[in-house]
């Protein structure tokens, strides 16, 4: 890019695209940042379509990488869930020991019980909670359809609006979103 005839180095070019960001988070007009870089208005559409694109590539890799950092984080759960699961049905065993005396003898007792465990359901809810959310962030979960004309009939009965009025009204406002 050139300043007016002058060719800037990348640092310079890197200072410049921080004073128009800034310029524009302030507010400014592209013309009057123009007017303050000494540059064209022209040169600083093309800055801030840069800048755009900048932000929306940074913007992407946050994201993927807070997601990655979420499935991560429900992979550890879900691991110490399935654990917790399989602890869960292990047998239980119960130690009971005693002693009784008499005044010739002492005698101790010892029963140990074995019990075995179905296993908490609630671990497997944890599980299933973790499959579900995985899903969602990976954008697995099947688009859900609905009816709107069933949806703006059941309206219009609620509100005692005739279903052709109704769809007339349905129609009107999808007209006037699609040329906004």
């Amino acid at each position: 890019m050139e300043r007016r005839g002058r060719k800037l180095t990348r640092a310079q070019r890197e200072e410049h695209l921080s004073e128009v960001a800034h310029l524009r988070a302030a507010h400014k007009q592209p013309s009057e940042i123009a007017r303050l870089r000494d540059c064209s208005v022209d040169q600083i559409y093309l800055d801030l379509q840069l800048l755009r694109k900048r932000l929306l590539a940074r913007e992407h890799k946050d994201v993927d990488f807070l997601r990655n950092e979420e499935l991560m984080r429900i992979e550890a759960i879900e691991v110490e869930a399935w654990r917790a699961w399989w602890r869960s049905q292990e047998p239980e065993e119960t130690t009971i020991s005693g002693r009784s005396t008499t005044e010739d003898e002492t005698t101790e007792r010892a029963s140990l019980t074995r019990r075995q465990r179905v296993g908490d359901a609630r671990f497997l809810d944890t599980i299933y909670k973790c499959v579900d959310k995985r899903c969602e962030l990976l954008g697995l979960d099947a688009p859900i359809k609905v009816d709107l004309t069933a949806e703006v009939v059941a309206i219009a009965q609620a509100e005692g609006i005739t279903e052709a009025r109704a769809m007339e009204l349905a129609h009107e406002i999808l007209a006037l979103e699609e040329h906004k």
